[in-house]
């Protein structure tokens, strides 16, 4: 399973966030709303670290990408919060 993170940090809802599952010879995608994690309030890189790591375990997550114009709100020196998760950028 595969979570891709498209960041952006003026508001929660400007963060794309897409769950990939393999199927068959593709990918069932959904998308999850910054809302179902608890992203409430200004955007800030704890919370969301904290959020997608929740996620992740509780989704079986292998893989997790991130894109974003700096990637400003998770800095790939910020890994560990999600321990068994690969990061690609």
């Amino acid at each position: 399973m595969l979570l891709s993170v498209d960041l952006a940090s003026r508001r929660w809802r400007d963060n794309g966030i897409a769950l990939l599952t393999p199927e068959g010879t593709g990918a069932r995608v959904r998308l999850v709303s910054p809302e179902a994690l608890g992203l409430r309030g200004t955007p800030s890189a704890a919370p969301f670290a904290d959020a997608l790591h929740q996620f992740a375990a509780r989704e079986g997550v292998r893989l997790l990408l991130l894109d974003g114009p700096q990637l400003s709100l998770i800095h790939i020196s910020e890994p560990t919060r999600l321990r068994r998760i690969s990061y690609a950028v």
